[in-house]
């Protein structure tokens, strides 16, 4: 990279911090939006959406922050301040939505162009970066998608605007619980039936319940344990907002996959009640260290074994695509996990007792603990675990 000048790191500093902040404000629109919705086919299709813009914003700000570590402040145009007021408890329409995505993309394009006409960001690694979230972006946003290239829109680049960013959405913008549709109806206890597994492969209603189950109350539910972790708490590390829209966009594409197991067993979502069983265990937390030992410590950690389990159950009675489905979900367990242990080790300072100790406390709070289904030790030893983790909690599980 060619040498500048001091005033030219500024410039370009600030020309990235501003992009990564919109980037990361729209992110949460999107998250706003999501959470809003009583359209459960939106919901579900807004992972694209919502894993591009963690991706493009990581790549924007992982460049500022190799040019300048010490440059935190991001920045955002006062245009974007409007926007806020339409998510006021009713959201935004999705038409709205996905035009305010593809202003967003027009200015990440526009963005990428400048790095031919001016100097601040001609340089090859930030040249590379804005071209990776613009492809990024326009393959996965609604609306932007097959998108070519476009001019300088107004809302976003204005060099001479200086306005400090702020989290200016909140807990206050969206519902007070998540959206549901109007006809469904919530369960007083449990829609499962089944008795064994033996249950679950001889009677379609069994699985069908299950499955659905799986794709509303645990993942849909999952999704939204994090969009309140990433809008009810400021002040953390970008990286954090990342981390919770990440595992959003995962959640979403788990209930997507299971939701077209269930269409194959002769089921669809919304044929059956919904309990919202993984949202009412974080509703019992008053903290943001105790909801992430409840979602990604503990259940989180414990949907490592049960997607192993229902893995080998389909593998057992023949349906070996539909066991794939629950490796490759296991999988993105061990990430949420991992999310959960390095976030709540950084809320709590990285004092291994406390850690233990409210994982404990929150266990017996929700009535459920670390290794309810068995102990898959090298999953969990990637997902940071620690030993003195699996010793604390054996002894109420059992060992595998």
């Amino acid at each position: 990279m060619a040498l500048r000048s001091a005033e030219q790191v500024d410039d370009l500093t600030q020309f990235l911090s501003t992009l990564s902040g919109t980037l990361l404000f729209a992110l949460k629109m999107n998250l706003a939006q999501l959470y809003n919705s009583t359209n459960i086919s939106e919901k579900f299709g807004l992972y694209n959406e919502i894993g591009a813009y963690a991706e493009a914003t990581r790549i924007v700000q992982a460049r500022r922050s190799e040019i300048d570590a010490d440059y935190e402040q991001h920045r955002l145009t006062p245009s974007y301040r409007e926007r806020v007021s339409h998510l006021s408890k009713g959201g935004i329409s999705i038409l709205e939505l996905n035009k305010f995505n593809r202003e967003v993309v027009e200015q990440v394009v526009w963005a990428e162009s400048q790095r031919k006409h001016n100097a601040s960001v001609e340089d090859y690694p930030s040249a590379m970066a804005l071209s990776a979230a613009a492809s990024i972006l326009q393959r996965n946003v609604g609306g932007s998608r097959d998108a070519g290239r476009f001019e300088q829109s107004p809302y976003l680049l204005d060099r001479s605007t200086k306005v400090g960013y702020e989290d200016f959405l909140t807990l206050e913008d969206i519902r007070s619980e998540p959206g549901r549709p109007q006809q469904w109806t919530e369960a007083d206890g449990s829609i499962l039936t089944h008795k064994s597994n033996l249950d679950l492969i001889h009677d379609d209603d069994c699985m069908c319940r299950f499955l659905h189950f799986i794709a509303v109350d645990v993942e849909l539910c999952g999704a939204e344990v994090c969009i309140e972790n990433a809008l009810g708490y400021g002040s953390l590390p970008t990286a954090f907002y990342l981390d919770m829209a990440r595992q959003v966009s995962d959640e979403l594409r788990h209930a997507t996959i299971v939701s077209e197991i269930l269409g194959l067993f002769g089921g669809k979502i919304g044929d059956y009640e919904y309990s919202n069983a993984v949202l009412k265990r974080s509703g019992e937390c008053s903290t943001l260290p105790e909801r992430i030992a409840v979602q990604q410590v503990i259940q989180e950690g414990n949907g490592i074994e049960a997607s192993e389990k229902i893995s080998e159950l389909f593998v057992t009675f023949g349906y070996k695509e539909f066991a794939t489905s629950f490796e490759y979900i296991k999988m993105d367990e061990v990430e949420h996990a991992s999310i959960g242990n390095r976030w709540l080790r950084y809320l709590l300072d990285g004092n291994e007792e406390k850690y233990i100790e409210l994982v404990q406390r929150m266990s017996e709070t929700i009535r459920l603990f670390p290794g309810a289904k068995g102990w898959s030790h090298p999953m969990r030893r990637h997902a940071g675990f620690s030993e003195g983790f699996f010793q604390n909690f054996s002894s109420r599980s059992r060992n595998k």
